[in-house]
């Protein structure tokens, strides 16, 4: 140990030698005064014995963080026990001011840092800079570059961009209509599936499994199940002795099946989302609640629902904007028909870009302003958002 002699004779009152209690300046231990410092040095398989004064100076360093250990090829340290004691061979500690990190620590933290920041450099950095350079230009997929200024965004707030505006009007409607039974649904189900009852797990995994299946496979279920000629629903009703209905024909009907398909699709995992988030309640707060006499409704929208405000931002704020950014699901189903009443923000800008089944309606220049005024729609509504839900992320 090395501390400095004043501050040793100060806290102890004593000589240089009662810092080692029971101990003889002999051929195992030895004090010597060097530079001003006390310096005991311990023979290997032997363990430091401090006497209290010094133990509190260990302790005193170690908050003020200039307590560092120092070792050797094969020395360890019992990192449970107290700070100052050493276990193995030759150790020594050293009290000094601050701490660096090591080089060998600094490269380990920025490999583990590097793929995400080079997946954001190529995914969303690059694009960026793509969208913004292109929204400056006129562009048709053929023929010149042509440069316009800012004419492509005084377009999409112009007549000619009708259709645009329609399809952000059918995008907030779905978010909308799916997010009013999609959350109170999961949060119901997993209220109940933290309760113990019979089957609990298979339901938990019933529930969970449409998450993981891929939007192309649920466009494909969803096509067969509501198809107007082979469907199972149509083919099921006219067992009945009804008439087949044609699900998407008509713009409401479409509207209605394409939030169907979605809240199949997303309530499983915002299920389990309000699961972990319930499994966290101490359930000291249900029993005292009970005792007062309280019901379980006035529990639930007392305690649970308070208790689960972060839980319940974080999965509002994720579903919403998942919602306004739908895209494959709609592309699979119903393409933006009938007449563009299913049509929302994304698969309009899509088509801008890729085209509606050939190279008519290309306009990469037009395209790029609609994202960047999409972007800007997503970001107001995820403010305002959040300023709305600020204090629900307070839980006391």
């Amino acid at each position: 140990v090395s501390i400095h002699a004043k501050s040793l004779r100060k806290l102890s009152g004593t000589g240089a030698a009662d810092a080692v209690p029971g101990k003889k300046r002999g051929k195992n231990s030895e004090l010597s005064r060097k530079g001003g410092k006390i310096r005991m040095q311990i023979k290997q398989k032997q363990k430091p014995v401090f006497s209290e004064n010094v133990k509190s100076e260990c302790l005193l360093a170690q908050n003020l963080n200039m307590l560092r250990p120092q070792r050797k090829m094969g020395q360890q340290f019992d990192t449970s026990a107290a700070p100052c004691r050493a276990v193995g061979r030759k150790e020594r500690f050293f009290v000094h001011k601050g701490e660096r990190l090591g080089t060998k620590a600094t490269i380990q933290s920025y490999l583990m840092i590097a793929g995400t920041v080079l997946g954001m450099i190529i995914f969303v950095v690059i694009p960026l800079l793509w969208i913004m350079r292109w929204c400056l230009f006129s562009y048709k997929g053929f023929g010149t570059v042509k440069f316009v200024g800012l004419k492509n965004f005084i377009r999409v707030f112009s007549s000619t961009s009708s259709k645009y505006w329609l399809s952000v009007g059918n995008t907030f409607v779905f978010a909308i209509g799916k997010l009013l039974v999609e959350i109170p649904l999961a949060l119901v189900l997993a209220f109940i599936l933290t309760k113990k009852i019979r089957g609990r797990d298979f339901f938990r995994s019933v529930f969970f499994m449409p998450s993981m299946l891929s939007v192309a496979v649920i466009g494909v279920v969803f096509t067969y199940l509501f198809n107007h000629n082979q469907g199972v629903v149509n083919s099921a009703i006219r067992l009945l002795g009804g008439e087949g209905v044609k699900w998407f024909s008509g713009g409401t009907s479409a509207m209605i099946m394409l939030m169907i398909a979605s809240i199949w699709q997303n309530f499983g995992i915002n299920m389990l989302f309000f699961m972990t988030g319930l499994q966290a309640i101490p359930p000291e707060m249900y029993e005292a609640a009970s005792i007062d006499g309280a019901s379980n409704t006035r529990q639930f929208l007392t305690i649970t629902i308070p208790l689960l405000g972060p839980v319940l931002q974080m999965v509002l704020m994720n579903a919403i904007l998942g919602s306004l950014k739908v895209t494959d699901l709609v592309l699979t189903l119903t393409n933006g028909k009938p007449s563009g009443k299913t049509e929302v923000m994304m698969t309009y800008i899509y088509k801008k870009f890729f085209g509606d089944g050939g190279a008519s309606g290309l306009d990469f220049g037009y395209g790029a302003a609609l994202t960047v005024v999409t972007a800007v729609i997503l970001g107001i509504v995820t403010l305002l958002y959040l300023r709305a839900t600020k204090k629900s992320s307070d839980v006391y």
